[in-house]
C-alpha cells in the first residue's frame, strides 16, 4: 500500500519513483520474502499455476497475453 499512487513508467522498478506492472509486482513479492524474475513472462513461467476453476486469494497473480507463451501483463488479486 506504500507504493499507491506510484507513477506508472514502462520499465520503471523503483519504489517511490515509477513501477510497471512487473516490477511492482516483484517489488511487492520482495517485500514479502519472494524471489521473482523482472518481465511478466518470466515471472509467469516461474510461478505455480491454478487449475482451471481454483478461486483466487489475495497476492495471486493474474496474468495477461496471449497465450501461455505470450505473456504480456501481470496483476496482483
Amino acid at each position: 500500500m506504500a507504493q499507491v499512487g506510484t507513477p506508472y513508467v514502462w520499465g520503471g522498478e523503483t519504489p517511490g519513483v515509477a513501477f510497471d506492472c512487473s516490477g511492482l509486482v516483484q517489488a511487492a513479492y520482495r517485500v514479502a520474502g519472494i524471489s521473482l524474475p523482472r518481465v511478466a513472462q518470466d515471472q509467469y513461467d516461474a510461478t505455480t499455476h491454478l487449475t482451471p476453476g481454483d478461486p483466487l486469494v489475495p497476492g495471486d497473480l493474474v496474468f495477461f497475453g496471449g497465450g501461455p507463451g505470450d505473456i504480456s501483463h501481470v496483476g496482483i488479486y
